[in-house]
């Protein structure tokens, strides 16, 4: 009779942990998909540059801690780099998002341009339009003929 109560007890106890143990994980499962819901948001609306998809469909998210976290995808758009970021820039001024400036990536260990970034910010976020160099070139050569590729990545200010 006492080796049954003893045994009942103990299951009680290894549910109730078995209990905390779960719900601890489903508030950290929500919590983690806070900053998606939200970054998601602030992009609602805006189609890649001459395509029907939307940017948010097109961006995937990759969360590690609750400030480390990204969403980010790889495009690809008939058109110049002048022309993508105008339409960009004027598509996310409308929804409060600011230009801040272009910036060059350069490798510094061959004195080569990489890249070109534009950054844009609303709130606690950073968006930015990157275009490979080679990319660029590569359209260039073709008269913009082919898909120019270009990135677009969002995450929390530092």
């Amino acid at each position: 009779m006492i080796l049954k109560i003893k045994y009942q007890e103990l299951i009680l106890r290894v549910l109730g942990l078995v209990m905390i143990v779960l719900i601890c994980v489903l508030v950290n499962h929500l919590e983690s998909k806070k900053p998606e819901i939200e970054i998601r948001k602030s992009i609602t609306g805006i189609n890649i540059y001459n395509g029907e998809s939307k940017l948010v469909d097109l961006l995937q998210f990759n969360y590690k801690t609750s400030k480390h976290y990204i969403l980010t995808g790889t495009l690809q758009s008939y058109g110049d780099q002048t022309s993508i970021i105008k339409y960009y820039q004027r598509h996310l001024d409308d929804i409060g998002w600011n230009f801040m400036g272009k910036s060059e990536y350069i490798d510094y260990s061959s004195n080569i341009k990489t890249g070109d970034s534009f950054v844009f910010a609303k709130e606690n976020y950073e968006l930015i339009v990157y275009f490979n160099f080679q990319d660029l070139c590569n359209n260039k050569k073709d008269d913009q003929k082919n898909l120019l590729k270009y990135s677009v990545s969002i995450y929390p200010k530092p």
